[in-house]
């Protein structure tokens, strides 16, 4: 009895699994039998051809009617007089079946709901295999830096597969689901299955992609790799050699404007004139940057020494006279002048934003058009410059109430598309800082 019990859950399982699972769609001759009063749902396959076969009396009906919902202009079937039907997109179409005496009085109906699913027999996926790197990503409240890659894996199909505008069925999963340092996500658009993996660490994994029913299975590998510096200022007529660790094959540099800065085959940048430039490496199919500010020395000096400052003092606008702390005026004035001759018109004491602003605005220190968001994404305003916040607009000096240094840009990534994810540096605040349009901007040693 026993033996027979084992015997009838086994089968049980094997119909289960052959039946419970969605298969993969390939083309094929599939008939309908409908009977009066039916409505049903018929799976199919784009490309498949079949009649429409009614049963039961028939012996008062002279005719039938074939009609779709879209009546005679279906964009996924064609239909004919007899029924008979071809099935030419993805989708879903409602097919009615009408039957009438000799009096043209209709005596039968049966509606047919069509779930049409691509051919999945030809298609494929462009990679067998993937290894890539994973590059410096974010990093959270605890400065755990999380590396993402993003990867494109295009897949072989006549027909547009999309999870979003066309609702093609589509699922993945990763072998390494579960695990506290690696996360996976995937979309299907527009034939091309956008994978992105974050880790924390190398990781081998497989990766498991479910189209239609039709299942692929891709080994990844991913290896973390770290850029030597994301962003730097570097004086003009230096140069400084990059360096990616982590990455064995041949990386490929480049600079997005070889007048500021240029790069050789091996990672050294040259600075050539003052501004700021993007220089990418290219690893594969992934990319990491740094934002190099080409600069003077004292300039260098400046920055380096409002970014200790902002990060190590603390503020204190009672205390801002004193060494080991500052206010933001303080914090200008106490970067500016070791290291070069400007004081704002205030040689033995910090002023304020207010002198600090009249200052740059009587010696012709202010920059035309004044902040600008703009400007900032576009990297045209150099490290060393400072920007006022004013309450009032039309009264700026009278106004101003805070003052913040400019100290760098940095390259956090590049997103999926290649495009670089590039954020400003501030002494003291975080790089989503800014102020309104037109605000008063300067650059001391302008």
């Amino acid at each position: 009895m026993k033996q027979t019990i084992k015997y009838l859950c086994f089968i049980f399982l094997c119909l289960l699994v052959i039946f419970g699972k969605r298969t993969e769609a390939s083309a094929a001759v599939r008939d309908i039998t409908v009977a009066d009063d039916d409505q049903i749902k018929a799976e199919v396959c784009v490309g498949d051809t079949g009649r429409i076969v009614v049963t039961g009396d028939s012996s008062r009906i002279v005719g039938y009617e074939y009609l779709t919902s879209a009546m005679d202009d279906s964009e996924l079937i064609t239909m004919d007089a007899n029924g008979t039907f071809t099935v030419k997109a993805k989708g879903e179409e409602n097919i009615f079946v009408y039957g009438h005496d000799e009096n043209a009085e209709d005596i039968f109906y049966a509606k047919i709901t069509l779930i049409i699913h691509p051919d999945m027999s030809g298609v494929t996926l462009k990679k067998s295999s993937i290894t890539t790197y994973l590059p410096r990503s974010y990093r959270d409240t605890k400065n755990t830096y999380y590396k993402r890659a993003d990867i494109n894996i295009p897949v072989n199909s006549t027909e547009l597969l999309d999870e979003y505008e066309r609702h093609t069925s589509f699922q993945y999963t990763s072998s390494l689901d579960g695990t506290d340092d690696v996360w996976v996500s995937a979309e299907l658009r527009n034939n091309t299955i956008e994978l992105s993996i974050e880790a924390t660490k190398n990781c081998k994994m497989k990766i498991t992609f479910t189209i239609e029913g039709k299942t692929f299975v891709i080994p990844v590998k991913a290896k973390v790799v770290e850029l030597s510096s994301y962003g730097c200022l570097l004086e003009k007529g230096h140069t400084q050699k990059l360096r990616v660790k982590g990455c064995s094959e041949k990386i490929v540099w480049k600079s997005f404007d070889s007048k500021i800065a240029s790069v050789s085959k091996n990672g050294v940048v040259k600075g050539k004139k003052i501004g700021n430039v993007l220089i990418s490496a290219k690893l594969g199919d992934q990319y990491v940057g740094c934002v190099v500010s080409v600069t003077t020395a004292q300039i260098k000096k400046v920055c380096a020494r409002a970014s200790y400052m902002g990060k190590n003092w603390k503020y204190s606008q009672a205390k801002r006279g004193q060494t080991g702390y500052y206010d933001c005026s303080s914090l200008v004035w106490k970067a500016y002048k070791p290291y070069t001759k400007i004081n704002f018109g205030s040689a033995a004491y910090p002023g304020t934003t207010k002198t600090e602003s009249a200052w740059c605005r009587d010696h012709g220190k202010l920059l035309k058009g004044g902040f600008s968001w703009k400007k900032l994404k576009q990297m045209k305003f150099n490290p060393g410059d400072i920007v006022f916040k004013s309450e009032d607009s039309s009264h700026p000096y009278a106004t101003t109430y805070h003052v913040e240094m400019l100290t760098g840009y940095v390259c956090y990534r590049f997103d999926k598309n290649g495009e670089p994810w590039i954020e400003p540096l501030w002494a003291t605040r975080d790089s989503d800082y800014g102020a309104e349009e037109g605000a008063l901007m300067a650059r001391p040693t302008k």
